[in-house]
């Protein structure tokens, strides 16, 4: 009879450890979750200034056709 107090005594112990394990860990992930969702919702980085004048806009260049030896058609 004695054996079995110890089974069930080793088999709660497996629980109550696997569940404290698993909330913490569950804790640890949620944090590193809000974090994350604050600094993707976090609009400071959209209001960053401009590295360039307004003035200084150059057109986009584009690339030529004729690099791969095929021409545009005319």
């Amino acid at each position: 009879m004695m054996a079995w107090v110890w089974v069930a005594v080793g088999a709660t112990a497996l629980i109550g450890v696997s569940l404290v394990v698993g909330l913490a860990l569950a804790r640890i992930l949620g944090t590193i979750a809000d974090a994350a969702s604050t600094l993707l919702e976090d609009d400071r980085w959209a209001s960053a200034p401009l590295t360039r004048g307004i003035g200084d806009h150059q057109p986009p260049r584009h690339a030529r056709r004729e690099t791969l030896g095929v021409r545009a058609p005319d």
